[in-house]
């Protein structure tokens, strides 16, 4: 992995595309977890310490919810920031996903909002920022 790696984005597939859906108690699901761990570690351990988020259910959280598990872990600690792509992204969310969605925001160093009302193109949208924003 190249080093000098100082900010990475993340946002993947929702919950209904995985086989497990919704159900993190699922072997399938921990394994996941897992493998996304080891990839941010690695990341890390080229150098990377800020992340942004896409904030939508499925891959995005687990995704903001592991920096923030092994966020003090580095030094300097992880950063993460926070790209929603509209105001009221989570209020469709289940409320597991809605207390972490909260979660992720309240720890965010910044939060970006890319349009205040949904639209067909916030997500594409926040996808060019994010990757306008990240090495």
């Amino acid at each position: 992995m190249e080093k000098n790696i100082s900010s990475c984005a993340f946002t993947g597939h929702r919950p209904k595309s995985f086989s497990f859906g919704y159900d993190e108690s699922s072997a399938e699901f921990e394994e996941l977890k897992i493998k996304i761990r080891n990839t941010i570690t690695q990341v890390c351990n080229a150098g990377c310490r800020t992340f942004y988020c896409g904030m939508a259910e499925g891959a995005d959280l687990w995704c903001g919810e592991i920096v923030l598990e092994i966020k003090d872990k580095f030094d300097p600690p992880l950063e993460i920031c926070t790209v929603a792509p509209f105001l009221t992204q989570a209020s469709g969310m289940t409320e597991k996903n809605k207390i972490r969605y909260r979660k992720i925001m309240d720890h965010a160093k910044k939060r970006f909002l890319v349009s205040r009302g949904f639209t067909n193109k916030c997500y594409q949208k926040r996808n060019y920022f994010m990757v306008d924003s990240c090495d």
